[in-house]
Formats: C-alpha cells, structure tokens, sequence
C-alpha cells in the first residue's frame, strides 16, 4: 500500500483540473483543492497546506512559478506542469529548483510516478535537512559551554525528554535563541 498524499493543485485549464480530480483520487491520493490561478494557489495555501503542490507553469494574473516563489516555502515539494518544453521555460524551472516536470499531455502513469519520486526525494531530503539543524545545534552548544560532543548530544536529549519534544525541534529552538542573543549583540553596535 503506498502512503497517501494531500495534493493541491494550480492549473487554469478546465480539462486539465478535470484530470486531477479523476485521476488523483484513484491514484489513492487526496486532491486538497484545485485552483483556477497562481492568485488561487496562494490563497488555497494559505488556507490548507498539501504535503505537495502540482502547478502549472502559466495561468493567468500570476504564473505558476511565480506563485510558488512567493510561498518562499520550501517545506512543499512541487511538481511543474507546462504545455512548453522549451529552453526558457525549463530555465526558469530549473532557476526554482523544482522536484519534476512533466510536459501537458499527462498520462496517469507519469503523474503516478512522478508523485512517488518526488514524494522519496523531499522525505530523504527533510532527514537530511533535520541532520543538519541537530548537527549545528550540537555544534553551537558545544561553542557556548565548552563541552565534548558527547557531552552536548547528551544535553540536547535531556532537554528533549524534559520538554516532550522531538531532536529536531529542541535543536531548532536553540538554534532560534542563540540567533536571537545574536541579533541582539549586533543591533545595538
């Protein structure tokens, strides 16, 4: 059985929003919403965030990419879908480091796959992202009480059992303090 997503989707194109309607539920997904434009996403996001984003390159009032960019969001993995395959379009979706690209028109299978792919790549990617924020987390303690790495790993699970939170959420909140004493010494130089 494979996992269930919630998927949000931007596309102007009637028959297209038809598509995903049909084609994502029976792929064992959830279809969040489907907005008509880049405006449309935006306000859907806000609203009810999907754990991924399928987005048409050009809609009207505002482009797909541009809607993405303007989440700043990079906790959503997107796919891109476009009737254009060529230099200038992929440049500007490579310029956005998106997951995938599929060209219009999508076959049930290429949607499929590429949800899976997309889905593995931004997972490995979070654990990698999460490695790294405990990691400098460790680091940063360890420059701030001059202690081993042990000793500060230990401190960060005592902390985490103290509190009821996970690794990578106490690292986050000693990462945001010590950037806030920080900005705090700098602000007033």
């Amino acid at each position: 059985m494979t996992k269930q997503f919630r998927i949000g989707v931007a596309e102007d194109e009637p028959d297209m929003r038809e598509f995903y309607e049909i084609v994502i539920p029976e792929l064992g997904h959830q279809l969040l919403w489907a907005a008509r434009s880049g405006v449309g996403l935006l306000k859907n996001f806000e609203i009810e965030r999907p754990d991924l984003l399928i987005v048409d390159v050009q809609m009207p009032f505002l482009g797909g990419l541009e809607a993405v960019r303007r989440l700043s969001c990079d906790t959503v993995p997107v796919i891109v879908v476009s009737g254009f395959h060529d230099q200038q379009t992929m440049a500007k979706v490579d310029a956005e480091q998106i997951l995938a690209y599929l060209v219009k028109p999508i076959r049930e299978a290429d949607l499929k796959t590429s949800i899976m792919v997309v889905m593995h790549q931004f997972e490995e990617f979070q654990k990698l992202r999460q490695q790294d924020t405990i990691t400098l987390a460790t680091r940063r303690v360890m420059q701030l009480t001059h202690v081993s790495e042990q000793q500060a790993m230990h401190r960060l699970n005592q902390l985490m059992i103290k509190e009821k939170r996970t690794l990578v959420e106490v690292s986050e909140t000693i990462l945001g303090a010590i950037d806030y004493v920080d900005d705090g010494k700098t602000s007033h130089v």
